[in-house]
């Protein structure tokens, strides 16, 4: 996929170490498709959007070069 081209290539010619990725927590698609490269939920971010004045939480989610296949 993109997503998965996109971070061999952070992490090969970029020398990345880590790739964060922030979801909506009521999202449900973000995290099947962050899931299928190698992401790793990591957490709850409570408050972390703001939308109509309104608190929304999201979630963390990182990939580490051992995390995919490079």
């Amino acid at each position: 996929t993109c997503l998965s081209a996109f971070c061999r290539e952070g992490f090969l010619r970029r020398n990345l170490k880590r790739i964060e990725a922030v979801t909506f927590a009521h999202n449900p698609i973000s995290p099947e498709m962050l899931g299928k490269v190698g992401f790793k939920f990591e957490g709850r971010l409570r408050n972390y959007f703001f939308a109509g004045g309104k608190p929304i939480d999201g979630n963390l989610y990182a990939l580490t070069p051992e995390d995919i296949k490079l």
